[in-house]
């Protein structure tokens, strides 16, 4: 049998739950949106109003390369004071946490530090992959990917709203935007919510959003950060 490939990147049909349209395009490529790159001057111009206060921008931290660069671009291009946050969703490596705050003492930057209680990202794992099983890896992946949306970026807004600070630089991944589900038999089964829920992946869904739910609630800074 002849390997089929995508007319566009070549990705071929081996790769799990791809899928192609008439034009032999895969559902990646369709889903690619170009970035939109608007350069130093409207983030300068946006936050020339706060110049001045003790925290003007909000930067997120991971310690990895992309992450600390902008912070340091924020630091020594944009000139802006900074409150550095940083959230641990329980898969992180130690290093990345040593890399955060050493750049954070380099550059003279305040940081917060927040990671949810006892095992709660790991359940919330446990129950995306398990939930997200019919529709194949894309699928979870997406799912995954919750643990910093939601308790990471309720953490960063928190300590927005604590702090009064208006801008928050936050980074983003362009796999994130990719819609790997494919439209397939699985999926189609299962797009009646009630169908899906009367499934025997239904009370692990439930419990999926319940756990997402505790993990938002908790992500308040007062009550369990400072400043490093």
């Amino acid at each position: 049998m002849t390997e089929k490939r995508c007319s566009r990147c070549v990705l071929p049909d081996s790769y799990p739950g791809i899928v192609f349209d008439d034009k032999g395009v895969c559902q990646l490529c369709r889903s690619y949106r170009k970035p939109e790159v608007k350069g130093e001057r409207e983030p300068r111009h946006l936050m020339r109003s706060e110049k001045g206060a003790k925290y003007e921008c909000v930067a997120t931290l991971s310690g990895g390369r992309d992450s600390t660069y902008v912070l340091y671009s924020a630091v020594k291009i944009l000139g802006l004071n900074i409150l550095s946050v940083s959230y641990d969703n329980g898969f992180r490596h130690v290093q990345s946490m040593k890399n955060a705050r050493n750049a954070c003492e380099v550059l003279g930057v305040d940081l917060l530090e927040f990671r949810s209680r006892d095992d709660l990202n790991a359940r919330i794992t446990a129950h995306a992959l398990h939930v997200s099983i019919p529709f194949g890896p894309g699928a979870a992946c997406k799912l995954m990917c919750r643990l910093c949306y939601n308790g990471g970026l309720a953490f960063v807004c928190s300590v927005a709203e604590k702090y009064e600070i208006p801008f928050v630089l936050w980074g983003d991944s362009l796999i994130k935007k990719i819609s790997f589900i494919p439209v397939r038999d699985t999926f189609l089964k299962f797009r009646s919510p009630l169908r899906y829920l009367l499934s025997k992946r239904g009370p692990s869904f439930v419990r999926f959003l319940r756990l997402l739910i505790e993990q938002r609630n908790e992500s308040l800074p007062s009550e369990t950060s400072g400043l490093m």
